[in-house]
């Protein structure tokens, strides 16, 4: 009998860390199940809603375990059980897909597999020319997924590999047919009768600062909704988070400024970059409640408290967006939800944290305090 190779030990090290570490997990999610009490069902919305968007950016860390301690895991799952709850139509990646350098060719497969089947399976199809290679990373029956599109835009860590963008574009589709980056520089989807989803590639403008296809793009919408999605925000003017200098600071301004001048009501701005949950209010024309989304992977700390600020937390999670209500009365809501750190305690239903709505005209109302 041949003695056993370096690379078989290094296998069967592995596979015992990792059944160590299932274990582990698993005993820790039988100690701890009655620690704390399962998330209430958030309440209902003012009737059904005719668009539900999930939104979450800065979520895809380099995998370890096959996920067992990924937060971005433990999001998705999350996501999973408040869509088994009520549906949704879609869900807004916001950026840095890939963490720290991006996507490269040799990691094509694991990468997504890992970051992007393994967390958002539920969610997937998986029929695509290469979609048996990553299939079994997947452990939701096909009978019970219900397939969505996938809106995505790129964050600074996506072009961090010269090859990441165009693997993002072109290779990632073959694996996952729902996946979709935003044409760049910006693309308009219109996501529900009435809605335009406004994507744009807030790194290159921030490089660029060529505005115009932005402006062009916002002033062809018909709305009346109108929800702009970027991976930078454009919030850090009023002390967001920190005082933005030199890039972000044009960004900013840039974005702002074409806002001001295109003169059609947007009543939404999503982001991520910043590693938390922030919802945020703002002052018509611009967009009355800016959504950051940023903890879907590596959530980091709240700092400072403008008086703008609505809501912060630090903790792993995700928005969901509904259009709901009745004519006149319709509002587009923007609910906070955070999940546990591990996945295998993160399978109940996510627990709602803030929800805030904003109306066509604007004006933002919170809707777990409102009358």
């Amino acid at each position: 009998m041949s003695a056993p190779t370096s690379r078989s030990l290094g296998r069967r090290r592995a596979t015992l860390t990792a059944r160590l570490a299932t274990a582990l997990i698993a005993a820790l999610a039988v100690v701890c199940e009655g620690c704390s009490a399962p998330a209430p069902a958030p309440p209902p919305l003012p009737g059904p809603s005719r668009l539900s968007l999930f939104a979450l950016g800065d979520a895809g860390i380099p995998p370890r375990l096959h996920g067992l301690f990924s937060k971005q895991v433990a999001v998705g799952r999350g996501m999973t059980a408040e869509a088994r709850r009520t549906p949704v139509d879609g869900i807004v990646l916001l950026g840095d897909n890939f963490y720290d350098e991006g996507l490269f060719e040799p990691e094509l497969v694991e990468r997504v597999r890992e970051n992007v089947v393994r967390p958002y399976c539920a969610f997937l199809a998986l029929d695509g020319p290469r979609s048996a290679e990553v299939a079994d990373a997947c452990p939701v029956p096909a009978a019970e997924r219900h397939p969505v599109p996938l809106h995505v835009v790129f964050g600074n860590h996506d072009y961090k590999s010269e090859e990441g963008p165009q693997l993002e574009i072109e290779a990632v589709p073959r694996f996952v047919p729902g996946w979709s980056v935003g044409h760049r520089p910006v693309e308009v989807r219109t996501v529900a009768p009435g809605v335009d989803l406004v994507l744009f590639d807030s790194d290159l403008l921030s490089k660029s600062g060529d505005t115009d296809p932005l402006r062009a793009a916002l002033a062809a919408t018909r709305g009346p909704w109108r929800i702009l999605a970027a991976h930078h925000p454009i919030a850090y003017a009023d002390g967001e988070d920190r005082n933005p200098q030199g890039e972000e600071a044009r960004y900013t301004e840039a974005v702002r400024k074409v806002i001001l001048e295109v003169g059609l009501p947007v009543q939404l701005f999503l982001s991520g970059h910043v590693h938390n949950l922030q919802l945020l209010e703002g002052a018509a024309p611009l967009p009355g409640l800016h959504v950051i989304a940023g903890a879907g992977g590596r959530p980091k700390p709240v700092r400072y408290a403008p008086a703008h600020r609505l809501f912060a937390i630090e903790a792993p999670g995700f928005v969901r967006i509904d259009l709901a209500g009745a004519g006149g009365d319709e509002r587009l809501f923007a609910s906070v939800f955070t999940t546990s750190s591990f996945p295998l305690l993160a399978g109940a239903q996510p627990r709602l944290e803030a929800r805030y709505s904003v109306d066509v005209a604007g004006r933002v109302r919170n809707e777990l305090t409102a009358p």
